[in-house]
């Protein structure tokens, strides 16, 4: 029932949001021209307080520059300036699109999507990179919806590249986008792993949990933890600050400061997918809980599977926590980091596209 209803009001917002564009700016007629040789866009750059998909723009931007260095202009999009972009602008023969990874390529983040695939309808002669996202549609008749338009949009356009960051959603997507442009990398934020510096550990347990359609970790489970950690300093916090918490031009610095923060704590317990990255990027132990769409625990079996500082649950055992504890304490944790491979990625956005 939650599904339904969930993908209900994602289909009631992804139409207001088109409905109140069309009649905010379809009587501009004045095009949008970026007038520097070329340009790598950003679409559905991450511009509310989610500083996992803000540390998948600042990360999405990173792995261009280096692509790039100064041959390409990068240019973000912000979300709510989607319509606006889609309507005005034009492109150059060789401007690159791409559009940001994460986990909303789903009926439950339907106003998102459609963004999305408004960009693909739109721009069907330069590249187009779509970063490395989760697939997840619901069983209902709206996801069946949903589904539906993704699957007729992105098949049309040939010059489209898409890329699933986990394992699950690849299968998905080779199977539902009938074209050889479907490619298996990372999620893009793993890529800062090298570019964070080892920060010194306190005493704090942080406690990340979600409070939104995804979660399955239970109120029950979660005091249980409290009770397991009562001695220890608890810190709660969220990777998903409020919207009315992020100033767009101070994004970066606030993930930068965030980043920090989680550096330096002795365990982080979560059930949000960038809880655990945050975690695996600044060497943080982590103990990582699933959530509905299973992203989580696919990511890890994808990726990380034997990292020896992150422990995956199913569900709560206390005996497994406190042997992990342990190990912590008693700094039997192991630091096998793993090497993460964007090659692929990084060959298409750079290679000379044929179609155009």
């Amino acid at each position: 029932m939650e599904n339904k209803i969930g993908s209900t009001r994602a289909f009631i917002r992804a139409r207001y949001i088109k409905k109140d564009f069309l009649e905010k700016f379809r009587k501009v007629k004045k095009r949008i021209i970026c007038k520097n040789k070329k340009n790598v866009y950003i679409f559905l750059a991450a511009d509310y307080g989610n500083l996992g998909d803000i540390a998948i723009t600042y990360s999405q931007r990173k792995l261009i520059n280096k692509c790039f260095k100064d041959e390409y202009e990068i240019l973000e999009i912000p979300l709510a300036k989607t319509y606006e972009y889609i309507d005005r602008l034009s492109l150059k023969k060789d401007d690159i699109i791409t559009i940001v990874g994460g986990g909303n390529i789903s009926d439950r983040y339907e106003w998102i999507e459609e963004a999305r695939r408004q960009v693909i309808k739109k721009f069907r002669k330069n590249k187009i990179v779509s970063f490395p996202q989760t697939f997840e549609f619901s069983n209902t008749n709206l996801g069946m919806e949903s589904l539906r338009r993704t699957i007729n949009i992105y098949n049309k356009n040939k010059n489209l590249y898409i890329f699933a960051r986990e394992e699950n959603s690849y299968k998905a997507m080779v199977k539902y986008l009938k074209n050889e442009n479907v490619f298996l990398a990372p999620d893009i934020v793993f890529f800062l792993k090298n570019s964070i510096k080892s920060i010194s550990s306190n005493d704090e347990i942080g406690f990340c949990f979600r409070n939104d359609s995804e979660k399955i970790f239970t109120q029950e489970e979660q005091n249980e933890m409290y009770n397991i950690f009562k001695n220890y300093n608890i810190i709660e916090f969220d990777t998903h600050i409020g919207d009315e918490n992020v100033i767009y031009e101070d994004r970066y610095k606030v993930l930068e400061e965030f980043i920090e923060k989680v550096g330096k704590m002795k365990l982080i317990i979560t059930d949000r997918l960038h809880g655990m990255i945050f975690s695996y990027i600044t060497n943080t132990p982590c103990i990582a809980f699933d959530n509905a769409n299973h992203k989580i625990s696919s990511t890890y079996n994808t990726w990380l599977k034997g990292c020896d500082s992150i422990l995956l649950m199913n569900n709560l055992n206390k005996d497994a926590i406190v042997e992990f504890l342990e190990k912590i304490e008693n700094k039997n944790i192991i630091d096998n980091s793993i090497k993460f491979n964007y090659n692929e990625l990084e060959e298409i956005l750079k290679k000379q596209q044929e179609n155009l």
